[in-house]
């Protein structure tokens, strides 16, 4: 077992290569501890010997890029999470409003086949009975046609219409919610770059 000068010694060398982060020089220190302890008590070797092995194994050549290495992992890491998802909620958003507009055109274009419907029903009311005299009941059922068939595309249209209302919404709100928030963190951190 080593005793709390040896730990201490320990503690220096680590000190004077100039780590900042107390948590990972308290963690190196223990981890180099406990790497003399098993070696001083399984291969009967002295402190120095020990630490010296110890040293080898678990410091690179500059034991600083340990800190290093250690603040690129711990920065990098919710830097990555927020740009992926500003990348995703731009990419929903940019769907969404895709298929919002396919709604819009679907509903533009039921809209035009009613009014296209209206026209070839009157076309064909003219030319068949051009010179007859319809009865009450053929008349009813020829408008009852006509209106089924219209109201069907006018639904269809307002469905459509609604749906692409919803879709431009939910696109605007993920586009400002995911997307937007990542580009003005961009442009922060270029202008605090930029005076820094």
């Amino acid at each position: 077992m080593i005793e709390n000068h040896q730990t201490n010694e320990i503690r220096s060398f680590m000190i004077e290569q100039h780590f900042s982060d107390q948590a990972l020089l308290d963690d190196l220190v223990d981890h180099i501890s406990s790497e003399v302890e098993v070696l001083m008590e399984t291969q009967c070797l002295t402190f120095n010997q020990a630490l010296e092995i110890a040293k080898g194994k678990i410091l690179p050549e500059d034991p600083l890029q340990i800190e290093n290495d250690l603040k690129i992992l711990t920065t990098q890491t919710p830097y990555i999470m927020i740009k992926k998802t500003a990348y995703i909620g731009g990419y929903l958003s940019a769907f969404l409003f895709s298929l919002a507009i396919l709604f819009t055109i679907l509903s533009f274009q039921n809209e035009s086949l009613v009014d296209s419907r209206r026209e070839s029903m009157t076309e064909q009311y003219l030319t068949v009975n051009l010179g007859k005299d319809l009865s009450k009941e053929e008349t009813n059922g020829f408008y009852e046609n006509y209106y089924s068939q219209t109201s069907q595309l006018k639904l269809k249209a307002i469905s459509q219409s609604s749906t692409s209302q919803m879709l431009l919404i939910i696109s605007i709100l993920l586009f400002g919610l995911t997307y937007l928030p990542y580009r003005f963190y961009q442009g922060y951190k270029r202008s605090e770059l930029r005076y820094s």
